[in-house]
């Protein structure tokens, strides 16, 4: 951390903060922890997608961190109650089995409903604890977030 700065100096999204300096800085000035969202754009047949950002997100949140996954387009398709059920990768839990992780770590999940529509799906095909939401809310996550990912 450099010394010459007070803490009244120091600004949330200041990128040249090391995680000790980050820890400091949060228990001195109360700065909350960066809120990451990561925007899933693959459907089943490219499930490392989903895996990813699910385990990503669920590593951010064990750090205390705030993460949220918005599955947009043919990514809703990756979080159908039928889906979760047989998707598994070699050598990981199952796409069930991380989502549930990711859930209880409290990571918001989120699924375009225009997205929805457009394969014919409804909220109900969504496994439970997926949101269905508008577009305009993966707009208003991008611009409240610290940092976005899209896979």
């Amino acid at each position: 951390m450099n010394e010459s700065k007070k803490p009244e100096e120091l600004h949330k999204h200041e990128t040249t903060l090391y995680v000790n300096d980050y820890i400091l800085i949060q228990k001195h000035i109360h700065m909350t922890p960066p809120k990451l969202l990561y925007v899933v754009t693959g459907g089943p047949e490219r499930s490392t997608q989903a895996m990813s950002a699910l385990m990503l997100a669920t590593t951010a949140a064990s750090a205390g961190n705030k993460a949220v996954v918005f599955f947009h387009l043919d990514g809703v398709k990756s979080v159908t109650a039928e889906n979760v059920m047989k998707t598994k990768l070699e050598g990981f839990p199952g796409l069930l089995e991380t989502v549930e992780h990711a859930l209880s770590l409290d990571v918001q999940l989120y699924s375009s409903e225009e997205s929805l529509m457009i394969h014919g799906l409804t909220s109900r095909d969504m496994m439970r604890g997926v949101e269905v939401v508008g577009s305009a809310k993966l707009n208003d996550l991008m611009l409240s977030s610290d940092a976005v990912l899209s896979l």
